[in-house]
């Protein structure tokens, strides 16, 4: 299928920019899953080539509803910030995703202290279970000492756990209803999941787009730049305005990659 874009959209770093982990790039076609399902997607000029899902469903993901240049324009004329107002010209067309919120949720508990490639190595043992991501019904049927078995360390009990309770209704795609605070404090009361987490899964897969995650990388920037140690989040806000998850996406993306 063929997608004629209205919005700015590059695969290159949207698909690697430490937001999900499942895609995978070979001679210019990006491979990965969608909500379970096999896609296959690469971009020529302004048509996005697809096959997997249909256009809703991909203009879902990349959350194509958004006009990305209203959300420069306002988070520039904002905060006023030359850094940031570099960074969106240089890296235009990263979009933050909207991904499954299982599997953003287990991928993100996967990640604490480890680097990418270790993150996109364990989230594919997951894959290999049944060829789909699994489900919090399937990996709640493993055991603690299976999941330290295939490398995810004292990871393992949070995936346990929190699958488990999973399964027994804890309902993730109702928090999108939620205040930012209420769906904060919610999601980490799930085994493993602090403050970064729950932001991550926040802002990558429930629209939050406020959500202003803080990790190693964040936590140096807003230090050396903005002199900023404690209550990051709100100064996040009060800077860039109710898309600084976009903010946070690309001041990470710049010091990764």
């Amino acid at each position: 299928m063929i997608l004629k874009l209205k919005e700015p959209l590059n695969l290159d770093f949207t698909l690697n920019s430490g937001q999900v982990f499942n895609w995978r790039e070979k001679e210019g076609v990006w491979q990965g899953f969608i909500k379970g399902k096999k896609v296959r997607i690469k971009k020529s000029g302004e048509n996005l080539f697809f096959e997997g899902v249909d256009k809703n469903e991909i203009s879902s993901f990349f959350k194509l509803e958004e006009n990305l240049d209203d959300i420069y324009n306002s988070v520039v004329s904002k905060s006023r910030d030359k850094l940031v107002e570099e960074l969106l010209k240089k890296y235009r067309g990263l979009r933050v995703l909207r991904q499954d919120p299982w599997e953003c949720l287990i991928s993100f508990i996967t990640s604490q202290n480890s680097s990418i490639k270790t993150i996109k190595k364990r989230v594919k043992s997951l894959y290999d279970l049944n060829d789909c991501f699994p489900s919090a019904e399937t990996l709640s049927s493993f055991s603690e000492s299976y999941f330290e078995k295939i490398g995810f360390g004292y990871r393992s009990k949070y995936i346990k756990k929190t699958s488990e309770i999973v399964a027994n209704g804890f309902d993730l795609e109702g928090i999108k209803k939620k205040s930012f605070d209420n769906a904060l404090e919610e999601l980490k009361s799930l085994p493993g999941v602090g403050d970064k987490v729950a932001k991550c899964v926040m802002l990558f897969s429930l629209d939050f787009t406020e959500a202003f995650p803080v990790d190693v990388h964040i936590e140096r920037i807003m230090k050396k730049v903005y002199h900023r140690e404690k209550n990051i989040q709100e100064f996040a806000v009060k800077r860039f305005g109710s898309h600084a998850g976009y903010v946070q996406q690309y001041l990470f993306f710049s010091d990764v990659f």
